[in-house]
């Protein structure tokens, strides 16, 4: 093991602090899925085994989890009724809206002809029936061109600069 995590480092020496990372990163998230189910069970062991399928089994936090599997894994799933399907899915549609979530970001497509540009994202929404948080970016994007010595040839690129970035109150 030492052999092989030492062959590791000489082939990319950051490879073994990302492996370090990720093994420091399991634990957490079964800390975190424990302490959430346990706020809406009472089984552990039933607790034990969806966190191990979902922390360990799965293999990726980014693997998507439907209902027909939640409910094989035991998590408590609750159909919802034809009336709260269509207004969740409302809800859905204006968040998609106001992150513009159907228009894959792409600097090149930003700009358009411009040599420089400066855009406002939304990334993120907290909602109550009182008030709207957002979590917005200010950013100014810039054509640039990298050559040498960074690179062989002179290549086009872009240079993106936040301007200001954080949650903000926004109005009803």
């Amino acid at each position: 093991m030492v052999a092989a995590l030492d062959n590791l480092g000489r082939m990319n020496p950051y490879a073994p602090l990302a492996l370090g990372a990720a093994y420091r990163v399991r634990p957490q998230i079964v800390k975190l899925a424990t302490g959430l189910l346990r706020l809406h069970m009472g089984e552990q062991q039933e607790i034990d085994s969806i966190v191990d399928m979902l922390a360990k089994q799965l293999g990726s936090h980014d693997y998507l989890v439907g209902r027909k599997e939640a409910k094989e894994i035991g998590l408590k799933v609750t159909d919802a009724s034809l009336d709260l399907e269509t207004s969740m899915w409302e809800l859905y549609s204006e968040y998609e809206r106001l992150m513009d979530m159907n228009t894959p970001y792409s600097p090149e497509a930003f700009l358009g002809q411009q040599q420089s540009n400066t855009g406002t994202f939304i990334r993120a929404a907290i909602e109550s029936e009182v008030m709207t948080h957002i979590f917005r970016t200010v950013k100014q994007v810039t054509r640039v061109t990298i050559g040498p010595p960074v690179v062989p040839v002179p290549s086009p690129g872009h240079q993106e600069l936040v301007i200001e970035e954080g949650w903000i109150l926004r109005s009803q």
